[in-house]
């Protein structure tokens, strides 16, 4: 089509140019010579706002979803999956499972299906007949194929009798946490948000831990998708302790032998005006440079680590007593440990 001289001589905007424009896109405004959208006329109070190209079509946009959202649910559910495939690509490969022509009948539970298993179900979905999720299910106790076993301090070694290795997805630290307190590693999203809560709620408590730096580990804590990278990791020993008082549970913490020798015990600092002992105990250790925690199932009445100096002086005297309770198994600590104990904080995960 050729073009027509007005729009040829002053590349002004004739009706044949929003025709063409209108069978390929829309028409921006920095598509017209500044002379024309910025002419003012009459006294100029009424001039139109201009747009960027970003902003004129995110209003085409929302202006887009909003008749979608009024029109038959068919319709919002076929501009739905046009949209994910958009965003997610690499879903365009998906497809259903192939059907099982092997299976006789029903079948006993799972295995009468009359289609393969997906991979959502071969890899999310596991579950036990008993109604457990694969998190709950995931303790080993053949010690001799636990890998880890010479990387934890010598003297826990001889009490290790399961661990758990939870996933590794830079959540794992608040995984173990929530395996043990909130019915499976895979609500560490719920850890996450109660610590951030006792932080808001208590900061007063744990200043003597994060400083001025408060604000900053309740933006590190604060994580709503799935993997994460360095920047929200689990800080230890520090965020061990609003963990401990939320949970009114002791966490024995246990790091490698040599450099990363670091072990505590780590209690609450107020737990309330009770004086009740503790009920619920912790072990987690981190492998180092694998930058991982795992959970450990130790005998009964093992030894512990020290509890760290600093928590004796900020400790409310309902909680004293707990150190007490733990005096003859850090004794025993104490006595058969080939390691220093550190009480810094370090950020691993």
């Amino acid at each position: 089509m050729r073009m027509c001289s007005l729009e040829y001589t002053w590349y002004s905007v004739c009706l044949s140019h929003l025709l063409r424009r209108a069978e390929r896109a829309s028409l921006y405004c920095q598509e017209v010579d500044p002379f024309w959208y910025r002419l003012a006329i009459g006294d100029g109070t009424d001039s139109a706002e201009i747009l960027s190209e970003r902003d004129q079509d995110r209003q085409f946009f929302m202006s887009l979803v909003t008749e979608v959202q009024a029109r038959d649910p068919a319709i919002m559910r076929s501009v739905s999956r046009v949209l994910q495939l958009e965003l997610y690509p690499d879903r365009r490969s998906f497809e259903e499972p192939e059907v099982n022509a092997t299976s006789k009948g029903r079948g006993k539970l799972n295995k009468g299906l009359r289609r393969n298993k997906s991979g959502f179900e071969h890899v999310m979905g596991k579950s036990t007949s008993s109604g457990k999720s694969s998190a709950a299910t995931g303790w080993r106790f053949d010690m001799e194929r636990f890998p880890y076993f010479h990387r934890l301090p010598l003297t826990i070694q001889e009490h290790i009798e399961g661990w758990l290795d939870v996933v590794a997805d830079g959540n794992c630290g608040f995984r173990c946490v929530a395996d043990a307190f909130c019915s499976g590693q895979d609500n560490w999203d719920i850890v996450r948000r109660t610590t951030v809560s006792e932080l808001h709620q208590n900061g007063p408590l744990f200043h003597w831990i994060y400083g001025d730096d408060l604000n900053e580990a309740i933006t590190r804590i604060t994580w709503e998708g799935e993997r994460c990278g360095e920047e929200h990791y689990m800080e230890v020993l520090a965020d061990l302790y609003p963990i401990a008082n939320h949970y009114r549970c002791t966490i024995f913490f246990f790091g490698l032998n040599g450099r990363f020798g670091m072990s505590a015990t780590i209690l609450p600092v107020d737990v309330g005006g009770r004086n009740a002992l503790p009920q619920r105990e912790l072990a987690i250790a981190h492998l180092g440079s694998y930058k991982h925690f795992i959970r450990l199932q130790l005998k009964q009445g093992h030894p512990v680590p020290q509890i760290p100096p600093p928590w004796f002086r900020v400790a409310s005297q309902n909680v004293l007593s707990w150190a007490q309770h733990y005096s003859r198994r850090t004794q025993r600590w104490d006595s058969s440990s080939t390691s220093t104990t550190r009480t810094t904080t370090t950020t691993i995960d």
